[in-house]
């Protein structure tokens, strides 16, 4: 089983190329060694879809570990910085939510944020059914 999830940013006005171009060079070397199955972007009408699916298991963690690799912080401080209110996706990520996961370490960084201030949204249905 498999876990899919979007991050959803609006993109500065003509900034689209610029995106596109970061996108082409998506750390796929750190996604690999992640366990980010697949990854997809979309790029249009003033949006970047960034799409994600990673093995069942758990997200926080599994995104936490993710996003704390160097060169995964340098590819999404790149695209934040073309995002309109989308400095966040360059914050360190942490796993750490009082209310849905008490096991999870908090980061250190007082500028972490948690999924539940990501724009995010998790995969809750799919046709055909496979």
């Amino acid at each position: 089983m498999e876990q899919r999830f979007v991050y959803v940013a609006q993109i500065q006005p003509g900034d689209e190329v610029a995106v596109r171009r970061i996108l082409e060079h998506a750390p796929d070397a750190a996604m690999a060694e992640h366990g980010v199955q697949e990854f997809t972007a979309y790029v249009g009408s003033g949006y970047c879809v960034l799409a994600f699916t990673l093995p069942d298991g758990d997200f926080q963690a599994q995104f936490a570990a993710y996003t704390a690799d160097p060169r995964v912080r340098a590819f999404h401080t790149d695209l934040a910085e073309h995002f309109i209110e989308g400095q966040q996706i360059a914050q360190p990520f942490s796993a750490g939510d009082d209310h849905f996961h008490h096991a999870a370490p908090a980061a250190d960084d007082e500028e972490a944020v948690t999924s539940a201030d990501l724009p995010l949204a998790a995969q809750v249905v799919r046709w055909p059914r496979t």
